[in-house]
């Protein structure tokens, strides 16, 4: 009887460990579907030449000036959810041409709430450097979290087709701050923007981009759910590019925060 009931049980055993692979078979096989893989684009922008430095790190792509002045400050970018962060090479490769250096952030599991800390690691390796932390969708949402969190290390916040919750917007109070948005985003409206609006510090620059849409802030393979936009992918990053350029010039040594209220629309 003994051995029969040993045997029943090696079976469910056998059967339960079956089902198990199985299903972590199909999660896998399901987050690989839903995870947004960079374009061939981003892929090649992420290549090494005489203009820009390419680097890779387990937390990080780090994309830099080779020639001309390095330009400050740093720029720390935490990707969308479930959003490789190679997608974003594009844009980040401009501002790198431009004298900037750039840190895209690998998320585990490509998903920042994960690893809203993973900063730090960057700012502890230049402690005599300034950066500013901002990023995209969800991604932005969380950077804003690190900023009110360490406002006293990153020197501004920037969130492209994001958004910030009121006690985080409280606690970057007086930290220059410009948000990003597109007419034709379906994920992040512009309604919802403009609500955001007052979640915001005074010290906020506003960007729209007209005809740009929520996917084309970066370079993916895969399409999302998301309005047809007016306007081409390239013509979207380089607007973005240009508008964090522009934002970042003004972020030098003598800033004053208090002084720093620009709105466009």
């Amino acid at each position: 009887m003994g051995m029969r009931l040993s045997g029943r049980f090696e079976e469910r055993l056998r059967r339960t460990l079956f089902l198990a692979c199985l299903l972590a078979i199909a999660l896998v096989a399901a987050y690989r579907i839903a995870v947004f893989e960079p374009s061939d684009k981003a892929i090649l922008a992420l290549m090494s030449d005489n203009r820009v430095r390419v680097s890779s790190s387990s937390g990080w792509w780090l994309l830099e000036p080779v020639q001309g002045v390095r330009k400050s400050p740093g720029v720390i970018v935490y990707p969308g959810l479930l959003a490789d962060a190679a997608g974003y090479s594009p844009w980040a490769r401009m501002l790198a041409e431009r004298g900037y250096p750039v840190y895209l952030v690998k998320m585990p599991l490509n998903f920042s709430p994960l690893a809203t800390e993973r900063a730090t690691r960057i700012l502890n390796e230049h402690p005599q450097e300034s950066f500013v932390i901002g990023g995209h969708s969800l991604g932005g949402a969380v950077a804003a979290r690190y900023a009110a969190a360490h406002r006293e290390r990153v020197k501004g916040l920037f969130l492209i087709a994001s958004f910030i919750d009121r006690e985080a917007g409280e606690d970057v109070g007086g930290m220059p701050v410009l948000q990003v948005a597109a007419t034709k985003d379906g994920i992040v409206t512009l309604n919802v923007s403009d609500r955001e609006r007052e979640q915001l510090p005074g010290t906020t620059e506003y960007v729209n981009i007209r005809g740009g849409n929520h996917q084309q802030f970066a370079s993916y393979a895969e399409e999302w759910q998301d309005y047809p936009p007016a306007i081409s992918e390239a013509e979207q990053l380089s607007l973005t590019a240009g508008a964090l350029e522009q934002w970042l010039s003004r972020l030098g040594p003598t800033l004053s925060f208090d002084k720093m209220r620009l709105f466009r629309k």
